[in-house]
């Protein structure tokens, strides 16, 4: 059952956990890609990336941990990015970062409530998101089904494509092989 939620809207979340009252697994898969820049984008447009994608899921998860308990523990999927690991678009991936450490923070203060929170890394997906990026990608089906496998194997990460395995791989070394162009 499909049910309208506006992440940037207390009073919708809200609304949301009152009425779907049986959740035991929350998928928080915001995320907007305005395409800021640090330098050049009006702050106010940084602070909106922010609140969808930061924010947007805190408040469901601070709405709906009650109610996961309350039904006997369950899961808090938060869909990252690869560019948490990585910057590439201008707020997106600081966005995606703070969701990271959002999501490791949580894992502590949820797990004594019966409460996983596994975070799911993924690359490009087919959406209309991505339409314009000439990038390999998977289908939303491919993430739908690592999120599922993930969860059912009780995983803390879930790495969805080779571009989140290949990336992960390389966040130990020198910063170079992450940034290349910083040696040109």
């Amino acid at each position: 059952m499909a049910l309208p939620l506006e992440v940037t809207d207390p009073s919708s979340v809200a609304e949301l956990a009152r009425v779907a009252d049986d959740v035991t697994i929350l998928v928080n898969n915001a995320g907007v890609p305005l395409k800021t820049s640090y330098l050049r984008s009006p702050l106010e447009q940084i602070r909106r990336e922010f609140d969808v994608d930061f924010f947007g899921p805190l408040r469901t998860t601070r709405a709906f941990a009650p109610v996961i308990e309350r039904n006997g523990g369950g899961r808090i999927l938060n869909v990252h990015s690869v560019l948490s690991w990585i910057a590439m678009s201008g707020a997106y991936s600081a966005t995606k970062s703070a969701l990271w450490s959002q999501s490791n923070a949580l894992r502590l203060e949820l797990e004594p409530r019966g409460i996983t929170v596994p975070g799911l890394h993924v690359g490009y997906v087919d959406t209309d998101m991505t339409a314009g990026i000439d990038e390999p990608k998977v289908s939303a089906d491919q993430v739908a089904e690592s999120a599922l496998d993930g969860i059912e194997a009780d995983r803390y990460e879930i790495l969805v494509d080779d571009m989140s395995r290949r990336v992960k791989a390389t966040l130990s070394g020198d910063l170079v092989e992450l940034y290349p162009s910083l040696v040109q």
